[in-house]
């Protein structure tokens, strides 16, 4: 199991309070499966935030396993970390961003599991303290992928946000 630090308690009700882990697999399910895809789904959804500034920061990478592993109570190896991110990462380098969040948007057509993944996304884009202009535009592009309105997406963003100022 990856042993990072905890998510704010903040952070975590707000992820709680909205959803966002309700349809997340607890454990690693069996490879292809539907949970695996939900599961997945989600991590690509993150990473394509996380990446958009041009790169993974530590910090950000640590947050992508904390949203899985310790808000979900999900175990996960670093081995299989790695892999989801090198596969979201090889799909960002050969298709681009606008070419991946539609594939993402086909991925997952149940609007809760969206919501929740974006929820999540938000999350992992607010770890660092700071929003760069070009994980905003993502966080738009995701919502209009998504169908979630645009007053919802902000309101995400703002709650999640002030958790993170909050603790």
């Amino acid at each position: 199991m990856i042993k990072i630090k905890k998510t704010p308690p903040g952070v975590k009700g707000m992820l709680e309070g909205r959803g966002a882990t309700k349809l997340i697999p607890k454990n690693v399910p069996p490879r292809n499966s539907p949970e695996d895809i939900a599961l997945t789904f989600v991590f690509a959804t993150a990473y394509v935030v996380g990446a958009a500034d041009g790169e993974l920061t530590d910090e950000e990478y640590e947050t992508l396993g904390q949203m899985l592993a310790d808000v979900t109570g999900l175990d996960i190896s670093a081995e299989q970390l790695d892999s989801m991110l090198e596969a979201s990462d090889k799909v960002l380098q050969e298709q681009g961003y606008e070419s991946a969040i539609e594939e993402l948007s086909h991925m997952a057509p149940d609007p809760e599991l969206r919501r929740s993944a974006y929820t999540i996304a938000v999350a992992v884009g607010c770890a660092d303290g700071a929003l760069a202009d070009e994980e905003v535009a993502v966080f738009s592009a995701l919502a209009d992928a998504y169908e979630i309105p645009e007053e919802e997406a902000t309101a995400i963003i703002d709650e999640c946000a002030a958790a993170y100022s909050n603790g």
